[in-house]
């Protein structure tokens, strides 16, 4: 006579491990996830195929002021990137003080609690894997971006700076060094410190991405 214990596992002749498959289980599984056959070559093909198309930069982040974080989020997408990034609570840019604000033009992105800049600048250097800082002046003493570096070093992120286009190749071996599938923040001086730092970021991260897609 077979018994129960407590918890409901059953002894007796009629008892298997605990795992293991029945016969009919086998044959089920083996033909829902086949070990041999075109199935299985197909699998192995794609795999190949997977890792072959894996990218250095799967993202790109940043807060969306205007000026260099704009010019890496539209080069990213004219390329075909995802974009995504935190932003001042109400959209809040030097061109837009009202909400939605930038949000307008970059949907994508999410508002932080704060309606200030600060914490919208440290949780995208948080959220990515490293930051590529587009300035071709040097760092401006006590601005948002030597703030970025701040963060940065804070939260351990790797990060380095970029003039603008010239400096492609150093970039591209930069992210190639810290590895695929990143989400790369850019950030930089904002468009009344720089006018020029806009066609900067746009033309660096479009030479970037295009190569990391050839």
């Amino acid at each position: 006579m077979e018994s129960v214990c407590q918890g409901g596992c059953a002894h007796g002749n009629h008892a298997r491990k605990r795992g293991a498959l029945t016969p009919e289980e086998k044959r089920r599984a083996l033909e829902l996830d086949p070990v041999s056959g075109p199935e299985v070559e197909a699998g192995l093909q794609e795999k190949e195929e997977i890792i072959r198309d894996r990218k250095h930069v799967a993202f790109v982040r940043a807060g969306a002021q205007t000026g260099a974080d704009r010019g890496g989020l539209d080069a990213a997408r004219d390329v075909g990137v995802p974009i995504c990034g935190w932003v001042p609570k109400g959209g809040r840019a030097e061109d837009a003080g009202r909400a939605p604000g930038l949000l307008r033009l970059y949907p994508e992105l999410v508002e932080t609690p704060s309606d200030w800049y600060m914490q919208r600048t440290a949780w995208n250097v948080r959220d990515s894997h490293c930051t590529l800082i587009v300035c071709a002046g040097g760092i401006e003493p006590g601005s948002g971006t030597e703030a970025t570096v701040e963060f940065a070093r804070d939260y351990g992120r790797p990060w380095m700076v970029a003039e603008g286009p010239a400096d492609a190749d150093h970039v591209w071996e930069w992210l190639v060094g810290i590895g695929q599938g990143l989400t790369v923040n850019i950030a930089g001086p904002r468009a009344s410190k720089d006018p020029d730092v806009y066609g900067l970021a746009y033309d660096l991260l479009t030479l970037i991405l295009l190569r990391d897609r050839s």
